[in-house]
Formats: structure tokens, sequence, C-alpha cells
């Protein structure tokens, strides 16, 4: 791209041990030759889940960095094509966070931005770190599966909301 201030970023969304199960994400991005690493576990859900939500939070982070353009690499042809609109996006669940993530990128980038498949053999740190988090996760709150999948009403508890009402940073 050759713009002065463009960050490059690769990400990686997975679940274990199934898909759909426990689910994390990862995004490591360098800017003016500073990395910085983001990784979250985000609870029960699809691999495809987790890795639009990789984009979605590698665009906003990138854009608060003060970023000018965006280099992003990605292990899924998924996120790749959906983004660009070269497949068609059946699913409910997905097809809102794929806008959220193509309104990001024009909003924040607009024209200057790049989304492009590598192979998994090129996004080791982001893959690594999507484990860690994932890791992390199912031992922090084992039984977040058994909660999403009961069909009563009533309130899901976020396993991450106690931090933040104490003011740390949640993503």
């Amino acid at each position: 791209m050759g713009a002065m201030n463009t960050a490059a970023v690769h990400i990686d969304g997975g679940c274990r041990p199934t898909n759909p199960g426990h689910a994390g994400f990862a995004a490591v991005i360098v800017l003016d030759g500073q990395e910085f690493i983001i990784s979250r576990y985000i609870g029960w859900g699809s691999n495809n889940v987790a890795e639009v939500t990789a984009l979605i939070v590698a665009v906003k982070y990138a854009a608060h960095l003060g970023a000018e353009a965006l280099e992003v690499s990605s292990d899924s042809r998924f996120v790749v094509e959906e983004t660009h609109g070269r497949w068609r996006l059946r699913s409910p669940v997905l097809k809102p966070l794929v806008m959220e993530a193509r309104d990001l990128l024009f909003r924040h980038f607009p024209h200057r931005w790049e989304l492009t498949w590598i192979p998994r053999k090129e996004n080791v740190k982001a893959d690594y770190y999507c484990g860690l988090a994932i890791q992390a996760g199912r031992y922090q709150n084992p039984w977040l599966r058994r909660h999403l999948k009961d069909k009563s009403p009533g309130k899901i508890i976020d396993p991450f909301a106690r931090t933040r009402d104490q003011g740390s940073i949640g993503a």
C-alpha cells in the first residue's frame, strides 16, 4: 500500500474442541514498529463468528491506534471472501457481523485497506494467541456451554462483566 502510517494485521479466530465450541480470537497489529496483541475468549460459538469478530476488533483497535491504512491477513477464506462480497452470505447469525466489519473498514479506512488470505502456516502468531485465549476461557468458565444451551428465559451471565464493572478494559 505504501501509506506512511499503515498497520499490518494478522487475525485468527477459532473454537475447540468442536465447531461450534469454546471460541476465541486474536489480532496481532504492527504499527510504527510496535506490536500490539489482542486476544479474547468469547464463549460458545462457531469458528466463523470468531474469525469475523477478530476482524471487527482489529479494525477498531487499529483505528484507535491512529493507523491511516490497513493491511489485514487472515487464514480464513470465509472472512476474506465474505468481506469482499464475493461469496453470498446466508447465515442470519453471521450477516450482521460481516456487515459491521465492512462498515468499519469503509468508515475508518475508505479505499485504504486490504484483506488477503494467507496459509495457516503464515499466521502462526495470531493462531498461537487465539489458542491461548480459548484455553484460558475454557478453564475460567467451564459451565458456559450449559448456560448458553439453556432455552429457559432468564439472564445469560457474562463471565467478564465483573471485571468491566471494576473499571478494567474489555474488548
